[in-house]
């Protein structure tokens, strides 16, 4: 920690830089604690509400590798997560998906709502069939992953 004296040397640009490494280092100690709720249909047929929590790296590289999807389906999935309010527009970006590679994508998601949801840990098992697109693409839209 720097004393008033160092303090009062520094430059505006110093200061400002401290401010934003500050800011910076915040943001690595949450890590992924970041997290939204979702209502969700489980199997029991009721509606549940479960926290959707931001992937971290690991989670979301994995969650591609295991769906075999390629950086072009990626990038399409991407636009569909932020167009699933509009029916429309998220039923156009499906078709332009290759929809012989529709499964990749459902795996893709369920891949993503498994390491998004902690609680309860075998959320797939539970929920009603499609609800896994809902938390999926929740879950990337928090998580803002990174452009291919």
């Amino acid at each position: 920690m720097m004393s008033q004296e160092e303090t009062d040397h520094r430059t505006p640009r110093q200061l400002a830089a401290d401010k934003e490494n500050r800011a910076i280092a915040e943001k690595i100690e949450l890590g992924t604690a970041y997290h939204e709720s979702v209502t969700v249909r489980w199997t029991d047929r009721q509606e549940h509400t479960v926290e959707v929590y931001a992937l971290n790296g690991r989670q979301f590289r994995d969650a591609v590798k295991n769906s075999g999807l390629t950086s072009n389906q990626l990038d399409k999935l991407s636009k569909l997560a932020q167009k699933l309010s509009d029916q429309t527009k998220a039923k156009k970006t499906l078709e332009d998906i290759d929809l012989d590679r529709f499964d990749k994508l459902q795996d893709f998601l369920a891949e993503i709502a498994a390491a998004a949801v902690k609680d309860p840990p075998d959320i797939l098992s539970m929920l009603a069939p499609g609800e896994d697109l809902k938390v999926g693409a929740k879950a990337l839209e928090i998580t803002n992953p990174p452009k291919t």
